[in-house]
C-alpha cells in the first residue's frame, strides 16, 4: 500500500474521532453521547527493528564471504513520540460505554558510519549487488589489495529514518473489579491500522577516493514499508498499590494499567535501488540492481500501559504514560552476497535478496494532558477518581 493511501486512511479515522468528541452532549432515540475525553502527549519511542547487514568482510583471495557487517543499529537508539485519545461516552448502543479513537507517531533516526578493510591481507571490506549477474562481477573490494598501492580502508555511511504510527477504533465497556485494589476496571474491542516505513541509505567510499590503483564507491537506498491491519482485545483498571493507596490518594493521584493483544495481517513492501563504481582515475566499470518484493503473514502485538494522573482542576488533568509493545513479526532484510560471475563463485551468506522476519519491541513515554469537554451537567462530580 503507497503512504498517500495510508495517510488517506489516518484521515479517515481522525476524522471520525474529531466528529465523536465534537458532540459532547447529544440525545437519540438509540444513544445518549454525554462528556468527551480528548488526551494529547508527547515524549520518548524506542523501536528495537533488526539490524541492517549490507556490506560484508570477504576472503581476499576467494571472494567468500567471512562476515557480515553490522551497518547500522537503532534498537538502542530513542526518537520522539506524539499520542492522542479521543472518546466519548455513550449509553444505550450494544452496551459500550465508550466510543473513541486512539493514535500514536514515532519518529526515529540514525546515523552510523564504520571503517574497514583489509585485516592483516587476508581479508577486505566488500560489497555486492542485491541483484547477481551471472554474465558479470557483482562483489567489488572497497578496500584495495593491489600489491602496487597500500592497503586502505573503506568509509561506510548508513543512514536510517523510521515513522511508526498506528490509528484504532474501539469501543470499550466497564467490566465487574476483579480485585480488592482496582476500581474503574474495563473491556475494550478495537480495529486496528499500523505502519512502520523505513527510508535507508548507505554510501561506501574507498579510502583512496580517485586516486589511481583502484578504488570503489557505491550508493544504496531501500523503502521498507510494512503495514499491519488486525483486532485486539483490551482490558484495565485503576488500581491501588497495598502501603501506598493513602499516599496517592493524598496527592491526587491516580494510577492505572492497561493491557493489549490483537491478530494483525501483515503486509510488507521493499524498494532498492544499487549503484557501484570502480574507480582508476575514472569510473572504468558500473553495476546497478534494482529490486521490488513483497510478503504478507500474519503477527500478533501484544502490549502494556501504565499511567499516573493527576488532576489540575475540573475538567484537567496530567499524566506520565509508559506503553511497552511486542510485535510476533517485522521484516528482516537478508542482502545478497553471493555473486556469480561466468564460472567463478564468490560464495556468500544469501543467495539472493529476501525478506525475512524477527521480532521486535517498541515503546513510548509520554507526559499527557486530559480535557474534559461538555456541559456541567452530564458530567460527574469527581470526573478524576
Amino acid at each position: 500500500m503507497s503512504r498517500v493511501s495510508r495517510n488517506l486512511i489516518a484521515g479517515l479515522f481522525m476524522a471520525s474521532g474529531a466528529a465523536l468528541v465534537a458532540t459532547p452532549a447529544l440525545a437519540t432515540g438509540a444513544m445518549q453521547v454525554g462528556n468527551a475525553t480528548i488526551t494529547v502527549g508527547g515524549g520518548v519511542a524506542r523501536l528495537t527493528l533488526p539490524d541492517i547487514e549490507f556490506t560484508q568482510q570477504a576472503d581476499a583471495n576467494t571472494g567468500a564471504t567471512i562476515f557480515k557487517h553490522e551497518n547500522e543499529d537503532i534498537a538502542w537508539k530513542y526518537g520522539w513520540a506524539l499520542e492522542g485519545v479521543g472518546e466519548v461516552e455513550v449509553d444505550g448502543m450494544f452496551g459500550v460505554d465508550t466510543i473513541g479513537v486512539r493514535g500514536f507517531y514515532a519518529d526515529l533516526e540514525d546515523t552510523t558510519t564504520l571503517n574497514c578493510g583489509i585485516n592483516n591481507g587476508p581479508t577486505v571490506c566488500a560489497v555486492t549487488n542485491i541483484v547477481d549477474n551471472p554474465a558479470i562481477q557483482n562483489k567489488f573490494a572497497l578496500a584495495t589489495v593491489s600489491p602496487f598501492v597500500p592497503p586502505s580502508a573503506a568509509s561506510l555511511r548508513t543512514e536510517r529514518e523510521v515513522d511508526h504510527w498506528g490509528i484504532a477504533l474501539e469501543g470499550k465497556s466497564g467490566a465487574p473489579n476483579a480485585l480488592a485494589i482496582t476500581s474503574n476496571t474495563f473491556l475494550a474491542l478495537g480495529g486496528d491500522y499500523r505502519t512502520i516505513e523505513q527510508d535507508i541509505r548507505i554510501r561506501g567510499q574507498n579510502g583512496l577516493g580517485a586516486n589511481p590503483g583502484g578504488a570503489a564507491a557505491f550508493t544504496y537506498t531501500e523503502d521498507l514499508d510494512t503495514d499491519y491491519w488486525g483486532a485486539y482485545l483490551a482490558a484495565g483498571a485503576d488500581y491501588e498499590l497495598p502501603f501506598f493507596g493513602g499516599l496517592t490518594s493524598g496527592l491526587g493521584l491516580k494510577t492505572s494499567i492497561r493491557g493489549q493483544v490483537g491478530v494483525y495481517y501483515v503486509d510488507a513492501d521493499y524498494n532498492g535501488n544499487y549503484t557501484a563504481e570502480i574507480l582508476f582515475g575514472n569510473p572504468v566499470a558500473s553495476d546497478q540492481g534494482s529490486l521490488s518484493l513483497s510478503t504478507d503473514d500474519v503477527a500478533v502485538i501484544a502490549g502494556v500501559t501504565l499511567e499516573t494522573q493527576m488532576p489540575i482542576s475540573r475538567r484537567a488533568a496530567v499524566s506520565l504514560k509508559s506503553t511497552y509493545e511486542y510485535y510476533s513479526w517485522v521484516p528482516d532484510m537478508q542482502y545478497n552476497d553471493n555473486d556469480v560471475d561466468g564460472g567463478t563463485v564468490f560464495a556468500g551468506e544469501n543467495v539472493g535478496t529476501r525478506i525475512g522476519d524477527d521480532d521486535a519491541f517498541a515503546s513510548r513515554t509520554t507526559a499527557n494532558l486530559t480535557i474534559l469537554l461538555g456541559p456541567d451537567e452530564v458530567m460527574p462530580a469527581t470526573p478524576f477518581k
